[in-house]
């Protein structure tokens, strides 16, 4: 995806908006891993979420792929350092947007405490077993 021009891009996915730009989603890299504060969304990325008709369903593909399937350390801290990019949407001006955010926050804060949990109890198991 990354040699298509993003002029291109557009054009193809508002030929069929609303099946294109959430297919789009799913292939495109939406954050660099770069930024001094943490993760940063990537321009097309952005352009995406704010060209599309549905914005939601573009960033529930997005959000899908902040939670990491494979990993090295501790899993919470890549979840909570990914879960960063949704701040950059909670004053948007389509308002299905803003809510589902709030929404997406309050459940990425969940799936954190319950990795936390599993974490705890997972380290707790390994460190008792050596002892």
């Amino acid at each position: 995806m990354s040699s298509v021009e993003p002029q291109e891009l557009f054009a193809w996915c508002d030929q069929e908006p609303a099946s294109r730009y959430p297919a789009v989603a799913s292939v495109l890299t939406p954050f660099s891993l770069s930024g001094e504060n943490g993760p940063e969304w990537t321009i097309v990325a952005r352009d995406l979420v704010n060209k599309a008709l549905e914005p939601v369903a573009v960033l529930k593909r997005f959000v899908d792929r902040f939670s990491p399937t494979s990993w090295s350390g501790s899993r919470v801290g890549i979840m909570r350092y990914n879960g960063q990019l949704l701040n950059a949407f909670e004053e948007h001006p389509d308002a299905a947007v803003r809510e589902f955010v709030g929404a997406e926050k309050a459940r990425f804060r969940e799936a954190i405490n319950a990795e936390i949990d599993l974490e705890a109890l997972i380290f707790k198991e390994r460190d008792e077993r050596f002892e």
